[in-house]
């Protein structure tokens, strides 16, 4: 204490003493006042009477989401228990940068669709900002996985388009748009930054070595959890690797097919040329494009491994630990 010390005391109740008390606190739902235990965190709290389950996260002064933050998701599921379970997953993810991302970026969206086909199509339309998600079948959540994959999946497209993110850089995909006179073909999203893409170029050189091996291949089809590494395989190196899951070679072909229709495939090779780049045929201009759209998937998926905390993330940290790092780095400067 000292002159003018705006200090103050307070009393010292201890953990024992807080478990005999009780406090007042007002129901969410009707507004009347109850009581509940004084040792009672928020996050317990909110568990009971908000969420409707207890919350398991570790840490109890943690980013706190509520239903509101989570209503275009939430309102259109199936039903209220899976809201309900939805809002806990999102709210005990130990990662806070994600539970930022949901809690900012889920409100932008315009319009959100439950396709009750089970195994359905799911997708983030960028144009319309739409946003369609379905539910695994029973037999691949017998498997382990999540029955909110598709879901967060789609919302870790939705957070690339929508974050506003520091620190990044976006010399490729600038040049890119600039060879073909538009602003829009490689998008200036995480995903689509210098950084994430070195990235994802590194975990794929390291990749090429050992794909074909065959414990690798017996690793990765061992679970259903190595089905968004197994995406970002088929979308690196294409048929030839011949994973059991992966958007295919149509998809991850379209942004190049779509150039070379108008005419401009020499135009892109030109500026990889300039970027220092390896693009001596089309073949390596085609996989240098096709890396961004792998970029999108490989982005997304983390997002939905981080947010179900799955074993989905065990095999990103194993075969691609330079994105998953580059991910959460890149996360951390969310604003």
């Amino acid at each position: 204490m000292h002159p003018r010390c705006r200090s103050t005391t307070i009393e010292a109740l201890s953990p024992e003493l807080m478990k005999k008390l009780e406090r007042r606190t007002r129901d969410p739902e009707t507004g009347e006042l109850r009581t509940v235990p004084g040792n009672m965190t928020y996050r317990e709290w909110y568990g009971k009477y908000v969420s409707g389950g207890e919350l398991t996260g570790e840490a109890e002064n943690g980013i706190i989401i509520s239903k509101e933050n989570l209503q275009k998701i939430t309102d259109s599921m199936p039903n209220a228990s899976d809201a309900d379970e939805f809002v806990n997953l999102v709210n005990n993810c130990k990662n806070e940068d994600i539970k930022r991302a949901y809690r900012d970026c889920l409100n932008q969206v315009d319009k959100v669709e439950y396709n009750s086909e089970r195994g359905g199509e799911s997708y983030y339309l960028h144009a319309d900002n739409r946003l369609v998600y379905s539910y695994p079948t029973e037999s691949d959540i017998e498997k382990g996985e999540s029955k909110f994959s598709s879901v967060t999946h789609e919302i870790g497209h939705l957070i690339d388009y929508k974050g506003v993110f520091d620190d990044l850089t976006f010399s490729e995909s600038d040049a890119l748009n600039a060879s073909i006179h538009t602003s829009f073909t490689f998008k200036r999203s995480p995903s689509g930054s210098d950084q994430f893409l070195e990235a994802v170029r590194k975990d794929k050189a390291n990749l090429a070595k050992i794909v074909m091996k065959t414990d690798v291949r017996q690793d990765l089809f061992s679970s259903i959890s190595s089905s968004g590494v197994q995406d970002a395989l088929d979308g690196m190196f294409g048929a030839k690797v011949k994973m059991r899951y992966g958007h295919g070679e149509k998809y991850y072909n379209k942004t190049y097919n779509s150039l070379k229709s108008i005419g401009f495939e020499k135009k892109i090779q030109e500026a990889y040329k300039q970027l220092g780049f390896d693009a001596s045929n089309q073949a390596k201009v085609q996989s240098l494009v096709r890396c961004h759209t792998v970029a999108s998937e490989v982005w997304a998926n983390i997002t939905s491994a981080e947010t179900c905390g799955s074993a989905d993330l065990d095999f990103f940290k194993k075969y691609l630990p330079n994105s998953y790092d580059s991910f959460i780095s890149i996360m951390k400067g969310l604003r």
